[in-house]
This record gives C-alpha cells, structure tokens and sequence, in this order.
C-alpha cells in the first residue's frame, strides 16, 4: 500500500494492533449484495508497512481479550489524511492503555473534497454517511458478541457511526435496514461523538438513530456553541425550522446514558480535530471509549437537558 507512516506515528507497543478500513473504493450510495467486498483491510506491520489483510481475518482473530476502539474522521480528508488524523488520536489512546492490548481501527471513508462549495460538499457527504452505517454496522455484526467495540466519532464520522448503531439496534437508515442482523446478547457499545454532524434530536426514540441508543452502555457527547461550520449545520436541509446539529447544543435527550461535555471555551471559534483533541474532555475520554475501566478526565461534565 502506497500509504505512508512516519515512525514516529507507527510508534506503537506490541500489544497493539493498527489496522485500516478503507470504503474508498466502495459504492457511495445504495449498499447492494456484494458492495462490502470493496472494503480494503490492512495491518501495520512492524517495519511501518501496511500489510494487505481481508474481512475474513479481521472477523476471525477479534477476541474478547482484545478490545477494539474504531476511529471515523470527519468530511474533506484524503486517504492520507485519514491515517494522519487517526493517528493522532491513537497517541493518546496508547498513553491510557497502561499496557493493556488494544485494536485500533482507522475507518477511512470517502471524504475528499468534491465541490467547492462548503454547504454542496457538506450535503453531499452527509447523504453518504448512512451507506458507511451499512458497511460498518455489517463488519460489527460478524464479530464476537463477547468483544468490546468502542466507537469514536468526529464531525460526519459521529454520523456514519449513530447509523451504524440504529442499523444494529433493528433500525432503518435511507430506507434499508441491515441484512442478516444478527439477534443475541452482546458487549454494549461504548460511543464518542466528536463536533458530531448529525441532528440534535437524532438519538430520540423514532427518530433518526433512536435504535442506537439500545446498543450502548454510555455516550460522550461534546458541545461547541462557537463552532463555524456547526452553526450553519441547518444550511443542509434548504428549509426553514431546519434542525441544528448535535455538536453544536447538543442532544435533545435526557438519559443517564449521555454525558454532555461543553467546550465551547476549550476549542472556541474552531472545527479542527485538531483543536478539539486538545480538549482534555476529548483526548481524555479516547482510552475510555476502548477500556472497560473510566479513564481520568476532566471537565464539567453537563447531563443533557
């Protein structure tokens, strides 16, 4: 794979595997029999070098030893950048493990630039992230129900992965639900949603992930009231009373479940992933995503009202 790592970004301990997911050569719509075989596996090798894998290994060698913790990264990120900014999540998820195994995944989906236009780009990606649901919540499916699956979410990537969890939880996504859902017990999901792109009320039962909220254990939500591009999040309907964006007031839902995390100060007039993980409710709550333990975070922690 062309893919470059720096040695100082593949720096990672041995009881550590990294892995990539690419949906880049996928359909981008309309998931139909057969799409999932364009999803692209790789493993980072020791010599910094990904290394071609498949479906069938990644499913086959999960273990409920081994946690997993699934970075999705938001809109305009090019295969390179997707590796980029994942990596700098997985530094401080690797400073929390404390020498515990871990299975970090790098979900790298179609995101690049395609229209100049913020608000047609933005349009455009959002109508694509409830394929990524699709091809998400299947590979989700297949694993262990004993594994620990973690799910970090940023800007567009908080959707594709409230899809993913409405689509395990029985629910619909453009009208599809998902094929040979598998019934049964299994480890609840643990959910970070990052600047998250997605409705404020998206997590309400009936509504656009109600069911996602049946598949978790806890939620982090973070919210920015000084966020640019989350303030016109409404431009995206092309519609009066649209709905405004979750990680902009945050979720119109009360429940235990959910933890509100106010950064508007922290991260201020911003929506860089960059600025955001320097937020210590953010990079402070990375290794919770992937550990059964909490992890020391600090910050007020807001329930939603």
């Amino acid at each position: 794979m062309a893919l470059a790592v720096s040695a100082a970004q593949a720096a990672y301990p041995p009881e550590h595997e990294i892995w990539l997911i690419s949906t880049r050569r996928a359909p981008t719509c309309a998931p139909g029999v057969g799409a999932s075989a364009c999803l692209d596996f790789w493993r980072l090798a020791p010599d910094n070098q990904w290394a071609a894998s498949d479906r069938a290994a990644f499913v086959a060698t999960a273990s409920p030893a081994v946690p997993i913790e699934i970075f999705l990264h938001g809109n305009r990120v090019d295969r390179n950048d997707a590796v980029y900014e994942s990596f700098k999540a997985y530094r401080h998820v690797a400073c929390q493990a404390a020498g515990r195994p871990l299975r970090f995944v790098i979900w790298s989906w179609p995101a690049d630039e395609v229209y100049r236009r913020s608000a047609d780009d933005a349009r455009l990606k959002a109508a694509r992230c409830g394929t990524q649901g699709h091809y998400l919540a299947g590979l989700l499916s297949e694993l262990d129900p004993g594994v620990r699956v973690g799910l970090a979410g940023y800007s567009f990537g908080a959707r594709i992965a409230g899809a993913a969890l409405h689509l395990l939880g029985g629910g619909a996504v453009d009208g599809r639900v998902l094929a040979n859902r598998r019934m049964g017990e299994h480890v609840p999901y643990r959910l970070m949603l990052v600047a998250a792109g997605m409705d404020s009320d998206s997590l309400l039962p009936g509504r656009t992930f109600g069911q996602a909220m049946t598949q978790v254990e806890a939620v982090v939500i973070t919210r920015n009231r000084n966020d640019p591009v989350l303030r016109w999040y409404p431009l995206l309907y092309r519609r009066l009373l649209a709905p405004q964006s979750l990680g902009y007031v945050g979720p119109a839902c009360n429940t235990g479940m959910i933890s509100v995390y106010d950064v508007t100060c922290s991260v201020g007039r911003s929506h860089s992933w960059d600025d955001y993980l320097r937020a210590s409710a953010v990079h402070g709550h990375l290794g919770w995503i992937g550990f059964a333990d909490p992890a020391a975070v600090t910050g007020p922690a807001i329930m939603a009202p």
